[in-house]
């Protein structure tokens, strides 16, 4: 007599069961993978545009404070700045090498977009008066500025300042900061 051996062993159907739920739970797995990937990018981003929009806020009010009054246009290297909705010249006064005030000399602050760069131009002794030791600078604050206004109001300036990014090639991403800044001596 023959003994029969048992073979043991997944049949077809157990395979194909195990197959199917294991791509179901792969499937799942990248789903919420790439779930958390997206937001992680765009709080990134929203973080991001934001950063840049309070850093720009942050410049343009320190200047505003520090400015005696807004000037109605100024040539600096040629371009000629005038002070108007979405630009601002400021008169702000010299420094001497020490950092202390020079009487009577005033240096040009100019914020201003270029396409969507915020950008802030300074100019030493653009205003009046010659010895100031403020370096010339031209540079870019922020990048993807939507939005720059100012309105010139008998006591204050408002500022808004609109930033926005496309992320993940469909969401867009604005961020709007608004203020009123008066003039240190106001």
């Amino acid at each position: 007599m023959r003994k029969s051996k048992k073979i043991s062993g997944f049949t077809l159907v157990e395979v194909l069961v195990a197959v199917a739920i294991t791509s179901i739970f792969a499937g799942v797995i990248t789903g919420v993978f790439i779930s958390a990937r997206n937001a992680f990018i765009s709080n990134s981003a929203a973080l991001e545009v934001h950063g840049a929009n309070r850093l720009a806020m942050d410049w343009i009010v320190r200047d505003i404070k520090w400015a005696n009054q807004t000037v109605p246009s100024v040539t600096i290297s040629g371009t000629t700045y005038t002070t108007g909705i979405n630009r601002l010249v400021l008169s702000v006064p010299g420094i001497d090498a020490s950092g202390d005030i020079i009487e009577g000399v005033f240096d040009a602050v100019v914020y201003a977009l270029n396409g969507t760069d915020l950008i802030r131009v300074v100019s030493p002794n653009a205003v009046s008066g010659s010895g100031s030791n403020r370096l010339a600078s031209n540079y870019t604050i922020a990048n993807n500025v939507n939005m720059l206004q100012f309105a010139l109001n008998a006591d204050n300036i408002g500022i808004t300042v609109n930033t926005r990014r496309t992320v993940l090639n469909s969401r867009v991403l604005s961020d709007t900061l608004t203020t009123a800044v008066s003039f240190r001596n106001e």
